[in-house]
């Protein structure tokens, strides 16, 4: 190998090590999670978004941990898509050297034909209701549901009310799809909270309130909510 090429395949190891994740644009690539490298503690947090129980978490960790390359894994893990599982292979392989039964875990989603539905949420969100049907109509369309998506577009979505009856829907619509979990992830929550202190519009808080009773009272198929 000459010095050069050496010196090329250092940079992109380094480019992929360093590689900057946004869960809503990176949901439709599994390669942009490539580089991941798990420890105790991602796994962890793989097993709670990924858990057959309903749940609604508030994750706290410091800048550049790994919050959001982990909470990324997980959507492809979960959304389960053809194309993806030769890349989870390589993910579950990392993930068995250092908790064999998690690893195994993953193995196990990749060999089913079931997929789930992940709402990618990132940032400031003018509208909660709104920018939840916009991750419904994104998350349907990754897993091929593309009437369902298309269906979700004619929802109302003004209030958190019209959100919940767009989930009760969704569970009766999707049980023939083969859908068999729901994952919402809002990462850099952060972000949406100072904005609703600077406007003077914290109540609007209580639409995420809403949303996470709905989810952690679920039990028609597991659902989980995750602000990180």
């Amino acid at each position: 190998m000459s010095p050069s090429k050496s010196k090329t395949q250092r940079q992109d190891s380094m480019d992929l090590f360093l590689r900057s994740i946004n869960i809503e644009l990176d949901a439709v690539d599994p390669k942009r999670v490539a580089h991941f490298r798990p420890t105790n503690k991602s796994i962890g947090l793989l097993n709670l978004l990924t858990s057959d129980d309903s749940n609604a978490i508030m994750i706290a960790a410091p800048y550049g941990v790994g919050k959001s390359i982990t909470a990324t894994v997980a959507l492809h893990l979960i959304e389960n898509q053809k194309i993806n599982k030769q890349d989870m292979k390589s993910v579950a392989d990392r993930i068995k050297a250092i908790n064999l039964k998690a690893g195994r875990d993953i193995d196990a989603r990749r060999r089913l034909k079931n997929q789930g539905l992940v709402l990618a949420m990132q940032g400031h969100a003018e509208s909660v209701p709104e920018s939840i049907k916009k991750a419904v109509v994104s998350g349907l369309k990754r897993t091929g549901c593309t009437k369902l998506s298309n269906a979700v577009k004619r929802h109302n979505a003004e209030t958190m009310d019209d959100i919940r009856s767009l989930f009760e829907w969704l569970i009766v619509s999707t049980s023939e799809n083969e859908i068999d979990r729901i994952l919402i992830v809002w990462d850099e929550f952060g972000r949406h909270l100072e904005h609703l202190v600077s406007t003077g519009r914290s109540t609007e808080l209580l639409d995420v309130q809403q949303l996470a009773e709905y989810v952690s009272r679920q039990n028609a198929l597991p659902m989980n909510f995750a602000i990180m």
